[in-house]
């Protein structure tokens, strides 16, 4: 049992996550190492993974009669309600901290293109000078 030393220190923790520890377990037998340095990256490529999955799921079949979810104008409260749970659901399973190897899907990728942009635009406005010339605004 993987999960022997934390059930002594923690007696229930490997309970309380999801699906038997399936999300623990799957943190164990990840094929990279998680070190302080790369904290940032690992949390921010699950990000955008799980809003890459998102945009997939919402765009998916939700019955066989209909191709892609109805617009929000068009879905009743129990529709929405449907929709963030299988939203929700198939999020989760794409987060499989063991998939972070494999190279990033055309939607993260676009993603991560989005990102970029909103960081630039952000420098942009922060060090770009008010009038337009650097002159003017001394």
């Amino acid at each position: 049992d993987p999960f022997q030393e934390l059930r002594k220190t923690w007696p229930g923790a490997a309970e309380l996550l999801e699906d038997d520890g399936k999300w623990l377990r799957s943190q164990v037998e990840a094929e990279f190492v998680r070190t302080k340095e790369n904290e940032f990256a690992y949390y921010a490529t699950l990000a955008v993974r799980r809003a890459a999955k998102a945009a997939e799921a919402s765009l998916s079949p939700i019955f066989e009669t209909d191709p892609v979810f109805n617009p929000c104008i068009r879905r009743s409260h129990s529709d929405d309600e449907f929709l963030r749970n299988y939203i929700n659901k198939v999020v989760a399973e794409g987060s499989d901290p063991g998939q972070i190897t494999t190279p990033p899907s055309w939607r993260e990728q676009d993603v991560l293109e989005l990102l970029k942009k909103v960081q630039k635009r952000r420098v942009e406005s922060k060090t770009s000078p008010e009038n337009g010339c650097a002159r003017c605004d001394k």
